[in-house]
């Protein structure tokens, strides 16, 4: 009982405060913009792109608010310096304990209870932020653009809405897609919180945790410049082309996207175990190392 009174304290710690309200003008920025360059730009080699399959000019508009959803959450630099950059700012607190917070990590007795309540939170709030991210440019979007059910005139034209061609017309719906970006952003966004938090523990310094974490991220997007002619398994490599669906800086992926799943899946073991492993060798209230190997 003890262990979800004191995730239910940690959410309210993490995400019950005014600072996660700039998540509305900061993905609503992105949405205006986005929605600018695709009304107002001149495109044409756009216009002299062919209907995509099964798409004609009687049942779609030329764009509509998911080509602004699927820009959004796959530019690699969007991704990186804004969305992402955003959401460690967001949780970048999470390891500072209040008196209450300390006493009710004496009362759970168990440092495994401690380290799952914070990893179980940061899953809690990486959702909360990429599902409340994603509706904001969609509601934006249809504004602007106006909302269909299925693809845009000009969906299939990869440059522009950074989706894979296999993965879009005549495959795939695109809230079917959405609800991978969704997940893939979701395991991304913990995965870093999680990183940050490790360092955090170990350094007992929450902005090396943030600059840490900012730090794999902008390196991730520089290295992917290099992972060109490589094998498979090294195009993944970096974190942000697992967390988009392109493998930036080019507008198609060379590897399936379960296995952007699994990377994250082996990502998020270890960086869980890792925190368990040095949560277990400081003293989680005095800030020193703690002579007891377990709790």
């Amino acid at each position: 009982m003890h262990f979800w009174k004191y995730l239910k304290f940690q959410l309210r710690q993490l995400m019950l405060q005014k600072r996660w309200l700039l998540i509305f003008p900061v993905m609503g920025f992105i949405a205006y913009l986005l929605s600018n360059v695709l009304t107002l730009e001149n495109y044409p080699q756009v216009a002299e792109v062919p209907l995509g399959f099964g798409v004609s000019a009687d049942n779609a508009a030329p764009f509509n608010a998911w080509d602004v959803l699927f820009i959004a959450f796959g530019n690699a630099e969007y991704m990186t310096f804004a969305i992402a950059n955003l959401f460690l700012l967001l949780v970048s607190n999470s390891l500072s304990e209040s008196e209450f917070g300390q006493l009710a990590v004496f009362r759970l007795s168990f440092r495994r209870k401690w380290w799952l309540a914070k990893s179980l939170s940061m899953l809690i709030a990486a959702f909360t932020f990429v599902i409340t991210g994603m509706l904001v440019v969609l509601g934006y979007g249809g504004l602007k653009l106006g909302f269909e059910p299925g693809w845009s005139r000009f969906a299939d034209y990869g440059a522009n809405i950074l989706v894979p061609f296999v993965h879009k017309i005549g495959v795939t719906s695109p809230l079917g897609l959405s609800l991978v970006v969704l997940g893939l952003c979701t395991l991304g966004f913990w995965a870093l919180g999680m990183l940050m938090q490790v360092v955090s523990l170990a350094s007992r310094e929450n902005i090396l945790g943030y600059l840490s974490a900012l730090m794999v991220m902008i390196g991730g997007l520089a290295v992917s410049e290099i992972l060109v002619n490589v094998p498979d398994w090294m195009k993944i490599l970096t974190p942000i082309r697992n967390m988009i669906l392109t493998h930036w800086p080019f507008p198609f992926r060379n590897t399936p996207i379960w296995w952007s799943f699994l990377y994250w899946a082996i990502s998020i073991s270890l960086l869980l175990w890792l925190g368990w492993r040095i949560s277990q060798r400081y003293d989680l209230l005095s800030g020193n190392r703690s002579k007891e190997e377990g709790a």
